[in-house]
C-alpha cells in the first residue's frame, strides 16, 4: 500500500514537474504546419460530405417547387380563360332562350364587361 502511494506521489510530481516546462516549451514551424494541415484536411472532407447527398438534394428540390409552380400558373390562367369563354357562351344562350331585348341584352354585356 505504501508502494503504491509513493508511486502516485512520483507519478503526480512527474506530471506537475512537465506542466511546469510546458511553458518553456516552443512548438517548431513543422508543429503548425501540420495543425494547418490536418484542420485544412479535416474541413475539406467535411465540405465534401455535403456536397454528397444534400448538395444534390437542395438544386433538385428547388427545381422542382419551381416547375410545380409554373405547372399551378399555367393551369389556374387556363382555367380563367376557359371561365370567361364559358360566361360569355351562357350569357349568349341565356339572352337567346329568353328572347331578351337589344336593352337587356346590353345590360348583359354591361354585367359581362364588369366581372
Amino acid at each position: 500500500m505504501k508502494n503504491k502511494k509513493n508511486e502516485i506521489q512520483n507519478e503526480v510530481a512527474q506530471t506537475m514537474k512537465l506542466f511546469d516546462e510546458a511553458e518553456r516549451l516552443t512548438a517548431g514551424d513543422d508543429f503548425y504546419k501540420k495543425v494547418n494541415y490536418r484542420l485544412h484536411a479535416r474541413l475539406e472532407e467535411e465540405r465534401l460530405q455535403k456536397r454528397g447527398l444534400r448538395g444534390l438534394l437542395k438544386p433538385a428540390a428547388l427545381t422542382a417547387i419551381t416547375l410545380l409552380n409554373v405547372f399551378s400558373a399555367y393551369l389556374v390562367l387556363s382555367d380563367q380563360q376557359q371561365y370567361e369563354v364559358d360566361r360569355s357562351q351562357q350569357l349568349t344562350s341565356f339572352s337567346e332562350e329568353y328572347h331578351l331585348t337589344s336593352t337587356d341584352s346590353d345590360w348583359l354585356s354591361y354585367m359581362e364587361e364588369g366581372e
